[in-house]
């Protein structure tokens, strides 16, 4: 490979690497937010709580949350890693 090319494919690796990872949280949590009208529907109201004092919500928004944290983090050190080599 040319000299020129060698950055510019690093650079379109790691931004196929990043899009990738977006996708894929994005399926992630589109499936989270699925499981969560399910849940409503089955459970018969659009607010259930956990134990009697936590909204049921919470819960999904800390999954959708940690997804999206997650998905950042190894991400970001991925794309670190391309650019490393």
């Amino acid at each position: 490979m040319e000299p020129i090319w060698k950055p510019i494919h690093r650079a379109l690796r790691a931004g196929a690497v990043l899009i990738a990872h977006a996708l894929i949280a994005a399926l992630l949590i589109l499936l989270v937010r699925g499981i969560e009208v399910e849940f409503y529907y089955l459970w018969g109201t659009d607010s259930p709580l956990f134990f009697d004092i936590w909204p049921v919500r919470y819960l999904f928004d800390a999954l959708e949350f940690s997804i999206i944290s997650v998905f950042i983090w190894f991400g970001f050190w991925e794309a670190v890693e391309i650019f490393r080599d």
